[in-house]
């Protein structure tokens, strides 16, 4: 006879290793794009200069899942409002069965299997950039994934405790199975290519290696050179190596030194920051990098970021004091006021 004792002992539960995934059907009217979703375009004449071509890719798709009789694959998604929900991944999926239903009178591809996963604004973004790795994808896409991959990543860390420490390059080369090298080759375009180059680079008129080549150029002599139809490699890896061989290169360890003796002169000096080289420009994200020499090696650096507080957009920075002797940018990382005394500390 059993004990009593036994009947009332609970059984240990395994735990699960892979999370249950249920499958809801939701009209399609019910989902909507993600904004971090670039296939179709950033822009609006990036959008219109797509248009056509995605047209395309969804009737062929369409086709495909009329042909299959049902979609295959499940969208991914998340809540955001009571009856609303925005895609993780399945927008062709989504456009193909509102062309099904709307363009060719098929009511039974209305509702679409859907898996409803809970994600932070950060890791839904982030989800929108990995999971469109499942399709061929052209040089610009790329670009576009790593560099928005890239943002994420420094900036919310805490987002994504499961990637292995170290360098930006490292964790993006870990997470897409990519080389450092080619991964700084796209973020060179990202950060450097004008707008001209990169609406070439989007076209496919102007290939990646040749995109890496220009985007070092500064943006006039970028859109000089596409006037000039000169969009191969060579030719614009030629045309630098005669730039270089003419242009004088600049001491900054003998450039003169920027005196400041008030307190008021630092910040009169910091706040008239975009009259400053600019250093280094991210389209995509919207941060602008400016650079001053102030003498003997040392230089400032702001990082202009977009910044929405209730609603209104303004325009946040960061401030940096590089010296000879740092061999990392984020050891010059500093508060302005910390900034305004080492200036005038060093200077005194």
């Amino acid at each position: 006879m059993a004990k009593i004792s036994n009947i009332f002992k609970e059984e240990p539960k395994k735990a699960e290793l892979h999370p249950r995934r249920v499958t809801r059907w939701i009209h399609y009217t019910k989902l909507t794009d993600n904004p971090a979703q670039y296939r179709y375009g950033k822009t609006a004449e990036e959008k219109e200069a797509l248009k056509e071509s995605v047209r395309q890719k969804e009737e062929a798709l369409a086709d495909l899942i009329e042909a299959d009789g049902e979609v295959l694959q499940d969208l991914l998604v998340r809540k955001i409002n009571t009856d609303e929900y925005e895609i993780i991944a399945g927008h062709h999926r989504k456009n193909a069965c509102r062309i099904l239903v709307e363009e060719r009178g098929l009511e039974q591809y209305a509702m679409l299997p859907c898996i409803v996963k809970e994600f932070s604004d950060i890791r839904a973004q982030f989800s929108c950039y990995s999971s469109n790795g499942y399709a061929k994808k052209t040089e610009y896409e790329i670009m576009c994934e790593l560099e928005g991959m890239s943002h994420l990543l420094r900036t919310y860390p805490e987002e994504f405790p499961n990637l292995p420490s170290g360098r930006l390059a490292d964790k993006l080369a870990a997470q897409l199975q990519m080389s450092k090298s080619t991964i700084g080759e796209y973020r060179t375009i990202a950060n450097n290519l004008g707008e001209k180059g990169m609406q070439a680079f989007q076209s496919g008129n102007l290939k990646k290696s040749a995109a890496v080549e220009m985007a070092t150029l500064p943006e006039e002599e970028q859109e000089e050179l596409l006037e000039k139809g000169i969009t191969n490699h060579k030719e614009i890896k030629r045309y630098k190596k005669t730039r270089e061989e003419a242009k004088e290169v600049p001491n900054f360890e003998t450039a003169p030194c920027i005196r400041f003796d008030t307190e008021e002169e630092c910040n009169n000096f910091l706040d008239n920051y975009r009259s400053w080289q600019v250093w280094d420009r991210n389209k995509l994200t919207g941060e602008t990098c400016y650079r001053c020499e102030i003498g003997k090696g040392t230089a400032i650096i702001l990082r202009e970021y977009k910044w929405t507080s209730f609603q209104k957009e303004s325009y946040a920075c960061d401030y940096f004091l590089w010296q000879p002797e740092m061999h990392f940018f984020r050891d010059a990382s500093c508060m302005r006021e910390d900034l305004i005394k080492q200036l005038l500390k060093e200077q005194s």
